[in-house]
């Protein structure tokens, strides 16, 4: 329970883009990772998602994974050569592992009206879904003053559509990065 409040801390300094794009409004807010812990112990048994799906790996395998995640990322320190790689790795974990062992199926499975279903919606919409395919695909790069990424995706899923570009600034992507890790955490020790 202290992971929970530590995101929960990390991710209240979002609050404000919290309730403008997710229309998530405190004090939900304000305990993000609280409140989806919360709300999915409450569920029905037989309304609770598995997190397997077709793949292989148990929920405990992914919960692993994500544990060792958070467990490197808080040893890093802030030199740039660090920030590099942070970089890399938590854009391929947040934004193609965990969408494809998480997000995807809680979008699926938990009510609509849910709290963590727009969370799941927002991770697996664009411009994150654009985000999510350009690192997939190799098409993104650091600005050269490293204050943003720019990434070439698709708007849609038709693959004769021509690819657009576009920007996420560190405040985007950290907001990103913590409400992946938030929803991810928290519905995985609620499983």
């Amino acid at each position: 329970m202290k992971l929970l409040a530590t995101i929960d801390a990390r991710l209240s300094e979002f609050s404000t883009k919290l309730r403008d794009d997710l229309a998530i409004e405190p004090p939900s807010s304000l305990k993000l990772a609280t409140t989806i812990y919360d709300e999915i112990r409450t569920l029905p048994v037989e309304l609770l998602p598995t997190l397997t799906g077709e793949s292989p790996l148990s929920l405990k395998d992914r919960y692993d994974e994500l544990m060792c995640t958070l467990k490197w990322w808080s040893t890093q320190g802030t030199e740039q050569t660090n920030m590099y790689a942070i970089c890399r790795i938590l854009n391929y974990f947040c934004f193609v592992y965990l969408s494809e062992s998480c997000f995807k199926v809680l979008r699926e499975e938990l009510p609509p009206d849910s709290i963590t279903r727009k969370c799941c919606k927002y991770l697996t919409d664009n411009p994150v879904r654009a985000f999510r395919n350009a690192v997939a695909h190799a098409n993104w790069r650091p600005t050269l003053d490293d204050s943003a990424i720019d990434f070439w995706a698709r708007k849609g899923s038709d693959p004769k559509e021509p690819m657009s570009r576009f920007r996420f600034s560190v405040n985007d992507l950290n907001f990103c990065y913590w409400l992946s890790i938030a929803t991810a955490h928290a519905a995985m020790i609620a499983l």
